[in-house]
Order: structure tokens, then sequence, then C-alpha cells
């Protein structure tokens, strides 16, 4: 299973007009999600497999009952938002790039509270939720 560290790297240096970059993002959410090991990745045929499974998964179709295109669709990135955590996007300083805002209220009335700046909506609330994710997972 990639770590969210790796996933995380990956948003921050990929450019909004890499297709094949950006499927590879969301191949790795996917697995990351389902706790699966990614195998084998087909740029070509937009094609993967997990070690954790049998066949193929396509990134087009359905991998769970979504398409899985978390690096570009709101709607992806609001099925896997953790519960508990609040998001907001803004219009970052530059006006050019997004503020994503994460916020959850823990123990003692303390909050936590991740920021990313990304350089699309989706970019950027996708860090917010990954690192919301393994805050979550690290906290078990």
């Amino acid at each position: 299973m990639m770590s969210a560290a790796g996933i995380l790297k990956l948003i921050e240096t990929v450019s909004p007009d890499d297709d094949m970059g950006l499927d590879a993002i969301d191949i790795r959410v996917f697995c990351y999600l389902a706790k699966y090991t990614l195998d084998t990745l087909n740029h070509e045929y937009g094609e993967f497999t997990v070690k954790e499974r049998e066949g193929h998964f396509s990134i087009d179709d359905s991998c769970s009952d979504e398409k899985i295109h978390y690096s570009r669709s709101r709607d992806a990135l609001k099925a896997i938002r953790p519960e508990g955590w609040s998001f907001s996007i803004s219009k970052a300083i530059d006006r050019e790039s997004f503020r994503s805002d994460a916020n959850r209220l823990i123990a003692n009335n303390d909050i936590a509270s991740l920021v990313f700046i990304g350089r699309t909506e989706e970019l950027a609330e996708l860090h917010a939720i990954i690192q919301a994710i393994e805050y979550e997972r690290t906290q078990k």
C-alpha cells in the first residue's frame, strides 16, 4: 500500500494538465482507501491490478460504485470525506491557487486543523482529505 506521504507528494507535484499523473494519483488513492497494494499499472489502457484481489480495475469503469477520479471530481471527493471533519475551499492569496481547510473537534475541545494550497480545488481538497484520513488512522 502506498503511504499517505507518498500520495501527498504526488498531489503537490502533479501538473493539472497531466492526465496520466492525475490517473496515477487516483489509482493510488483508491488503493490507499481500500488498503490495497498496487501491483501493476497500465497507463495505455487505464487499467491496474492489486495484490489482494483477482482481475483488473479500470480507472474509467466502476471500481466500487463510483468512478475514481478523485483528483478531478468534487463529487468523488465528497464521497470520501471522513466523518466529523469539515472542509472548505477558497481562493488562495495569489488568486491562482486554492486553499483547502479541514477541521475537526477533538478531545478537550481542541481542534485538529489542516491546510493545503493546491493548483486546483480538487487537488487542494484531496490533499486535505488524505491528511485527515491519515490522522484518523494513526489516532486509533
